[in-house]
């Protein structure tokens, strides 16, 4: 998922506010998980927070770690990109429960 960093998303300081690297990190482990598990809802993540997210856009890679009988979990890698710089700057593990 690609994000383009706009003014709006940032924070007084100039980089992307926690709370927008948090949802989007959520939403790749949730696509990831959600591609082989189908309908789920979000139970838990925990953000790490690495570096200021500056640049251009922020590109994000969520993985599908394990798919239970009700629960799943994934990781998020995010990433600021500045034209072909890439500096990692958040990680996330997100836990999701299952509906079948």
């Amino acid at each position: 998922m690609v994000m383009p960093i706009r003014p709006d998303l940032t924070q007084h300081r100039g980089t992307v506010h926690g709370g927008v690297i948090g949802s989007l990190a959520d939403n790749v482990c949730g696509y990831a998980v959600a591609s082989v598990a189908g309908a789920i809802v979000t139970s838990s993540y925990t953000l790490h927070l690495l570096a200021p997210t500056i640049g251009e856009r922020i590109r994000a890679f969520g993985r599908s770690i394990h798919a239970g009988g009700r629960l799943a979990t994934a990781t998020a890698d995010l990433y600021a990109e500045n034209g072909e710089d890439r500096t990692l700057v958040a990680t996330a593990f997100a836990t999701f429960v299952l509906f079948r």
